[in-house]
């Protein structure tokens, strides 16, 4: 448990520190990141490889931890820029899908269905801090997997088109767009909530098949306009 709870605590302050805004410094969102000059020493200058397993593996540090004294910390990291700097620092070493592992993962670990608390006024507490990590996790997961590919390809555009397309009832609106209110106006096209879909994954092939999870959770289906979807 020390060891986890030391490089937990290591990990989180360590993204808080040296994670930010346009990391590489990027200089145009047209680019894919496979044609951007130089991008891999960029990389390697502004995201050593001690950040990127900060970013990469911090959760799997969170179950062999002290919940009391690491719970506030992923919560001020999760209610915050920072997360969107830790996407970006995925989408960049190309990571983005350890982004979508650890959200699942933390949507698990806060999900307070899966808790029994009694009746005391400190685990009341503990409940509410649990309800409100669960929720943002779960919105942070449904924002990154309806704009995967867009910040896969380009990173730039999780701030340019990405935040744009936030669901009406997001609670990430509120909490990011003071931080950037020079996004574009969109006269339709926004989604009132996030889609039921989990992720959706265009494919090369005609496939069709459906198959249901063995923990029975998700449901993934084929179809003939080839992609994947999963609910």
């Amino acid at each position: 448990m020390h060891l986890n709870q030391d490089m937990i605590e290591k990990c989180l302050n360590h993204m808080r520190a040296k994670l930010r805004f346009n990391i590489c410094g990027l200089e145009s969102s047209s680019l894919a990141n496979k044609d951007v000059p130089n991008l891999q020493q960029k990389i390697k200058e502004n995201i050593p490889e001690e950040l990127e397993y900060s970013c990469v593996y911090w959760i799997t540090h969170y179950t062999g931890a002290n919940p009391s004294t690491v719970d506030g910390m992923v919560g001020t990291f999760f209610g915050g820029l920072q997360v969107l700097y830790w996407l970006e620092a995925l989408s960049l070493v190309e990571q983005l899908d350890k982004g979508i592992e650890t959200l699942r993962r933390v949507s698990d670990i806060y999900n307070v269905s899966a808790f029994s608390y009694f009746f005391s006024p400190r685990l009341i507490e503990i409940k509410q801090d649990h309800a409100s990590y669960y929720a943002l996790g779960k919105d942070i997961f449904k924002f990154l997997s309806s704009t995967y590919d867009a910040i896969s390809y380009s990173t730039p555009h999780l701030y340019l088109s990405a935040l744009t397309f936030l669901s009406e009832e997001s609670s990430l609106r509120s909490l990011l767009y003071p931080f950037f209110n020079n996004q574009p106006l969109l006269a339709s096209g926004r989604e009132m909530k996030w889609s039921s879909a989990l992720w959706v994954n265009a494919m090369g092939d005609w496939i069709w098949c459906i198959a249901v999870s063995p923990d029975s959770r998700y449901v993934a289906a084929c179809s003939d306009d080839k992609t994947i979807c999963i609910w």
